[in-house]
């Protein structure tokens, strides 16, 4: 009988085990790595200037990039086909049509606009493509206002009134966490997710990416070699470790920076590196320079490199491509991934 017991009670912690296994995926960043530099295309923006901040978004037919380092024309719009230029606007200040603290953009094709987090007011606000090509002054909708306790870092839209966003969650020491929750920006209802992060990762930074289609959403963490998945109910699903995982409080290490989905694919920019190096006198920041591939149960698939540091970037769904903002001699580029397929899949 004492026999049976202990078996029974092996089978338990076995099959346990196997349970929590199912949850937990590694990959090992360097283990399969394909150069496509050949495969970026250049993109010139002909007499347009931006900073090195400039960030690429797709509004349905445009390519929108923001600038927050510019005093005027923050935000300019390009046919994504062609990238023909079409209007600039917004200017740094308080008043009506300016921009106080451009932070991030979010976009609702539904609505044929995109939303601009403004930290200087307070708020979150609409402009719709078609009003913007017909005033390029402009005066934008306040579609959401802003809680100075529980701050948009980024969001990304669920339908027309709901997002996906990422808040911070201040401590008594200063810091804050971010934190994923569900928001309506018509009615200010805020819900936190239940899974909050890694529970050893004391110094959390990361950023966040969601697919309506498969009811997924994932962090992945800026200082730490590690994506978390969730369902869009906010139940863990997976969580993926890097070979160069460890629970360090520290920044000196950057690992992913950008996420998208891109179909049934997670795309991921990714460094493995150190952040900051000393560049002659001064200190120089180090950006991702290449994608990490993963299927939507988590699976690493492969690493490609691209030799060009990623600032941004964004998923142009109907041609199927990627567009850069680079820090680099050419700030601009595209990768159409039909080009890449084979990297996109398993062996």
């Amino acid at each position: 009988m004492k026999n049976i017991f202990f078996s029974l009670l092996t089978l338990f912690v076995l099959a346990s085990c196997k349970s929590d296994d199912k949850g937990i995926r590694n990959y090992d960043a360097g283990s399969d790595v394909v150069n496509i530099e050949d495969k970026i295309v250049h993109i010139d923006f002909k007499d347009c200037f931006f900073s090195s901040w400039a960030k690429p978004y797709i509004v349905n037919q445009y390519l929108v990039i923001s600038d927050h380092k510019l005093v005027d024309n923050l935000i300019s719009v390009f046919d994504k086909n062609t990238f023909v230029y079409k209007c600039s606007f917004g200017s740094q200040g308080n008043g009506p049509g300016e921009i106080s603290n451009l932070v991030s953009l979010a976009v609702n094709e539904d609505k044929n606009a995109f939303y601009i987090i403004d930290y200087g007011k307070d708020g979150v606000f609409e402009y719709p493509i078609d009003s913007i090509f017909v005033n390029s002054k402009y005066v934008p909708q306040k579609a959401g206002i802003i809680n100075k306790r529980q701050v948009p870092l980024s969001f990304e839209f669920l339908n027309d009134s709901v997002s996906y966003a990422l808040f911070t969650q201040f401590n008594e020491i200063g810091d804050y966490k971010p934190v994923p929750a569900r928001w309506n920006m018509k009615t200010g209802e805020i819900s936190f997710m239940s899974y909050t992060g890694h529970p050893e990762i004391e110094r959390k930074r990361t950023s966040l990416a969601i697919s309506k289609e498969h009811n997924l959403y994932v962090e992945v963490y800026h200082h730490h070699d590690l994506i978390t998945w969730c369902t869009l109910e906010g139940e863990l699903k997976f969580t993926s470790y890097g070979s160069k995982w460890d629970n360090q409080t520290s920044n000196k290490m950057r690992y992913f920076e950008n996420a998208l989905f891109c179909g049934d694919r997670l795309v991921v920019s990714y460094l493995g590196d150190r952040r900051l190096i000393e560049d002659g006198k001064s200190i120089k920041s180090i950006y991702p320079d290449k994608l990490l591939v993963f299927d939507i149960d988590g699976n690493y698939i492969k690493t490609m490199s691209l030799n060009h540091p990623i600032l941004g970037m964004c998923y142009d769904k109907q041609n199927n491509r990627l567009i850069f903002s680079f820090d680099d001699e050419f700030q601009f580029g595209y990768l159409n991934l039909h080009d890449v397929s084979q990297c996109l899949h398993d062996d």
